[in-house]
């Protein structure tokens, strides 16, 4: 996948969720209405492995709350699109599944610095 802003489609278990995310490198940054996502790449061509983590929203004096560092899987990685699917483990099981589609090139960075 190139770098770039995409559309995104979540399941997290039963929810459907649409979204933005940022792709650079190897890091996909993500958030819906409800929940931030990370899916980051680690490892060698030869194993390649995926980690998924989500954040999700709660009260302002809260702040977020974040679900453990997963392992999932690519299932699609072509140029402008990517698929993953996987579980989440905890009090119980969420199979999850984030799609995205390229919708724009990254501003281009200009070097400035904001005061």
């Amino acid at each position: 996948m190139i770098d770039g802003i995409y559309n995104l489609e979540i399941k997290f278990g039963a929810e459907d969720a649409q979204g933005i995310c940022l792709v650079k490198g190897n890091s996909i940054r993500g958030l819906d209405s409800d929940r931030v996502y990370v899916v980051e790449f680690s490892g060698h061509h030869a194993e390649s492995c995926w980690h998924f983590s989500a954040s999700r929203y709660s009260k302002p004096t809260a702040g977020l709350s974040t679900s453990g560092s997963q392992q999932i899987n690519c299932r699609e990685n072509s140029e402008k699109r990517f698929a993953f699917e996987g579980e989440m483990t905890g009090f119980t099981t969420l199979n999850i599944c984030i799609q995205g589609e390229w919708i724009a090139d990254l501003p281009a960075s200009r070097g400035a610095h904001f005061s």
